[in-house]
Parts: structure tokens; C-alpha cells; sequence
């Protein structure tokens, strides 16, 4: 891509192994649940923290404010990246149609938190 940044760029801003404690938190995370499939082409993947929801884009992109600025430290990225990175096919995966995930982006970008995601988790799970 011409005068743009390729995924791969970024891929190599992150280290392929992260910390022991960031491992250990992004095994966690996905092990308990908080991390879901919202999208396949790219994954999006939504991490419900503790303090908020992030979006996790490929594993090299998470909207939460540790990522920024550990990249702009030199450092290895947030928990959440790792958990997508890693962990990705342990994410619990919901069914949505376009409109929901633009919703859930949206919501999760702007709010940070998503009620949609939540209803379609919890009111909607057949589906």
C-alpha cells in the first residue's frame, strides 16, 4: 500500500511473546468470556473489561488507552491485544448482522460500553 501502514507494520510493533503478567491477564480475560467474536473479515473482537468495553481489531489494534500509549512507549501493547492475538478461538462468538456491529462499535467507541452486545449475549442467545 502506497504511503499507507500495512497490518504488518503494526504486527511487528508487537511482540510475537508478551510479559508473563500481560500472558497471564490476556489468558484470563478470554478464558472467563470477556473476549467476543463480533466480526470474522477482519476479527473484531469486543473485550468487556472490567472498566469498560475495547475494541480489539486483528490483534494489532485495541481502542483502549493503554494500548496508545504503551506503543508510544515502546512497549508491548495492552492485555487485550494478547488476548485476541492469542486466545482468539477461545472468544465466545455471537451471530450479528452488519447493523448490530456497526451499533456495537459505535456504542463501544463512544460510551464505552455496549447494551447491544450485551442483549444479544444475554436476552438473544439463540441467535
Amino acid at each position: 500500500m502506497e504511503g499507507g501502514v500495512e497490518v504488518s507494520d503494526i504486527e511487528s510493533l508487537i511482540p510475537e511473546a508478551p510479559p508473563p503478567d500481560v500472558g497471564r491477564r490476556a489468558e484470563w480475560g478470554a478464558a472467563s468470556g470477556r473476549l467476543v467474536r463480533i466480526a470474522d473479515d477482519p476479527p473484531v473482537y469486543v473485550f468487556m473489561g472490567e472498566h469498560g468495553d475495547h475494541i480489539v481489531v486483528g490483534g494489532v489494534y485495541c481502542s483502549c488507552e493503554a494500548f496508545k500509549y504503551s506503543l508510544l512507549r515502546g512497549r508491548p501493547g495492552c492485555y487485550h491485544v494478547y488476548a485476541a492475538r492469542l486466545h482468539g478461538g477461545l472468544a465466545r462468538r455471537i451471530s450479528a448482522g452488519r447493523g448490530e456491529v456497526e451499533s456495537i462499535i459505535y456504542e463501544v467507541v463512544t460510551a464505552g460500553f455496549s447494551p447491544t452486545l450485551r442483549r444479544l449475549i444475554y436476552v438473544d442467545p439463540e441467535r
